[in-house]
């Protein structure tokens, strides 16, 4: 969302600007004969990702090159930490792979729709009755790092505490694919969009 300043012809994003499964939107431009590039939409990657600061004073930068988090999880949770750390990437990218291919790419028209047998047989693997954070909790001693890597469910406006653990695969997006922000703000994209449909 943007707002624009009268004055100066600015506009400002409005909330968490942060463009997440970038592949998709090129496939969306690609399915309506273009591509993001031809319609002046140039995506920059952010680096690192974010960082996580504590009441303490102490932060964790999150990124997607693997040294850094290496460095930033041993500070917390010691030498076995990374290793623990690529475990966890491995079960979120399961349920990230799982996610694209029996959900995010189908169409649910009623609640029968979510009896299909090749969605069924990987429901327990999507860990949907255990919450995100007790997932992490098997992978994390420490809490500052638990809480580092489930607080992105907020996102959706849910606690760590109560959502599914299938959503660590919003963390796996941000840590194995990027966060990315699309030069002239998230306006930019609408309107391509927007312009796009107009000339069809």
């Amino acid at each position: 969302m943007a707002i624009i300043n009268a004055d100066y012809d600015q506009r400002f994003d409005q909330g968490p600007s942060l463009l997440l499964l970038p592949h998709l939107f090129h496939e969306t431009f690609q399915d309506l004969g273009t591509s993001m590039e031809a319609e002046g939409v140039h995506l920059v990657k952010c680096e690192p990702n974010y960082n996580i600061h504590f009441h303490d004073g102490t932060s964790f930068k999150m990124s997607t090159d693997l040294a850094t988090m290496k460095e930033e999880i041993e500070r917390f949770e010691g030498k076995d930490g990374f290793e623990r750390y690529m475990s966890f990437i491995q079960e979120s990218h399961r349920h990230y792979e799982l996610s694209m291919t029996h959900v995010l790419r189908k169409n649910f028209f009623s609640l029968l729709s979510m009896m299909r047998p090749s969605f069924l047989r990987h429901v327990l693997a999507l860990h949907p009755f255990e919450s995100i954070y007790s997932r992490a909790g098997k992978y994390f001693w420490t809490e500052r790092l638990r809480r580092v890597f489930t607080f992105a469910s907020m996102y959706m406006g849910m606690s760590p505490f109560d959502a599914p653990g299938t959503y660590s695969l919003l963390q796996y997006t941000e840590l194995a694919e990027g966060i990315w922000y699309p030069i002239g703000g998230f306006h930019k994209v609408r309107t391509s969009f927007h312009v796009r449909e107009v000339w069809r």
